[in-house]
């Protein structure tokens, strides 16, 4: 049911056919270690095919969470996912993805009409937007929560000061050396 899904959705972005056309016969893996679960994906005859088995052989393998998953396909910005295999290839892989231009709303709109399509859009954009603010959010708030909260990591200021007070040091330890070289010398 997916793979039928997905090749609906592939059809109705007839801008992406060259991209589907350089990817015939490609094999990618798609590794999730949280939880964990592989899949893999064929692209043929203009087509995606899904399947549980590994194939012969696989060009690209893209591994992470699920919730790197889920962010990268809300957001369409790179999460921590790990990426091997043919470069060229994962690079028009998610051309492939990016460049995917489908009118959601329009399509979900046939099934239960304007209103509904419209609202579940506006919900779908709020939820993007939300996520791709809480990601920023939360990392600043735990870095904010590591340096002036709980001590653990140092401020920026900290850091400067320290580095500026072994600078010092290591100025008046040179001085220190050159008087003594100076003194044994003599």
């Amino acid at each position: 049911m997916l793979q039928a899904l997905l090749n609906k959705f592939i059809s109705l972005d007839p801008g992406i056919d060259h991209y589907l056309t350089a990817l015939q016969g490609k094999q990618l893996a798609i590794v999730c270690t949280d939880p964990a679960h592989t899949m893999f994906i064929s692209f043929d005859n203009k087509q995606i095919l899904l399947s549980s088995s590994a194939p012969d052989h696989v060009d690209v393998t893209i591994t992470g969470k699920m919730q790197d998953f889920v962010k990268y396909a809300l957001t369409k910005q790179r999460a921590d996912l790990r990426v091997d295999g043919d470069a060229m290839l994962a690079a028009l892989i998610e051309k492939l993805y990016t460049t995917m231009d489908i009118d959601w709303e329009e399509e979900l709109s046939k099934l239960t009409g304007d209103a509904i399509a419209y609202q579940a859009g506006a919900m779908f954009r709020t939820l993007k937007n939300y996520t791709a603010d809480s990601s920023t959010n939360l990392g600043a708030m735990i870095s904010e929560y590591l340096q002036e909260e709980s001590g653990i990591l140092p401020t920026h200021y900290e850091v400067d000061a320290f580095l500026q007070e072994v600078d010092e040091l290591r100025l008046r330890v040179d001085r220190l050396e050159a008087r003594i070289n100076a003194y044994e010398s003599n």
